[in-house]
């Protein structure tokens, strides 16, 4: 039982932490439009070979750097492995710019709902990151995978009613 409750736990703690990573991305892109500060874009407004944006606007280095830290910081806070946190930022940041690399390129717009795609490309990337240490179960990663496919599409919608998300 305390085996259970002590799992239970830690997943609580993985999901906080990779919860974390694009919420913090969202609220630096809502404070600088309010602030008025110039993000910079992590493609530095670059052209893909087939003449669209690499990533776009919506992807900048400022809040790309405060994913990854937002995970860092939570993990003191938690009491999670600071490697691991360090690994499901970085990760969760690569597969939230490679979705939205993938979504130039199919005409989808920033901040254009792409289910279950918006779901889980923070999840995926974060997922391969942290195997590279095997920190995470597999049975973890999947219920994971499946409460996200869920329960961000209702962070999403939060998100858009708060105008913390943009959508262009």
């Amino acid at each position: 039982m305390i085996t259970v409750v002590i799992n239970l736990i830690f997943f609580i703690k993985i999901l906080i932490l990779l919860a974390s990573v694009p919420v913090s991305m969202q609220i630096t892109g809502f404070i600088a439009r309010k602030l008025k500060l110039k993000l910079h874009p992590i493609d530095f407004k670059k052209f893909f070979i087939d003449n669209k944006r690499i990533f776009g606007d919506g992807k900048s280095i400022e809040g790309s750097l405060v994913g990854v830290l937002s995970s860092i910081v939570l993990s003191v806070f938690l009491d999670v492995n600071i490697k691991l946190a360090f690994l499901i930022g970085i990760g969760a940041v690569f597969g939230d710019i490679f979705e939205s690399f993938i979504k130039r390129r199919i005409g989808k717009e920033r901040g254009e709902d792409w289910y279950p795609w918006d779901s889980i490309d923070f999840y995926i990337g974060a997922v391969l990151f942290s195997q590279l240490w095997n920190y995470i179960k597999i049975i973890e990663i999947i219920v994971i995978g499946i409460i996200l496919i869920f329960i961000h599409p209702i962070m999403t919608k939060v998100a858009k009613i708060l105008g913390i998300k943009e959508v262009k």
